[in-house]
């Protein structure tokens, strides 16, 4: 199962964080529930871009692909909510 649908504006996450967390966050596990019901094998997500991943903080460089960089706005921290789910 692909799963495509999500409040993608990175805006209104900071305006209204309550309704990207709703759309996002809990529009996902929706579907992963579904998938489950379904007996789907499999459930797709398409990759979040850079809003998972914020700023690192005070590292040497090279920045390594372990290096910490915690999401950056609301819409960031559902996508990493939703993909740390499937």
């Amino acid at each position: 199962m692909f799963h495509l649908a999500a409040q993608a504006d990175v805006r209104v996450s900071v305006e209204r964080p309550a309704v990207d967390a709703e759309v996002n966050i809990i529009g996902s596990i929706n579907v992963i529930e579904g998938a489950r019901l379904a007996s789907a094998r499999q459930v797709a997500l398409p990759p979040g871009g850079g809003t998972a991943y914020g700023e690192p903080g005070p590292a040497p460089l090279p920045v390594q692909a372990a290096t910490p960089a915690p999401p950056a706005s609301p819409h960031g921290e559902g996508t990493t909510t939703a993909q740390d789910s499937t």
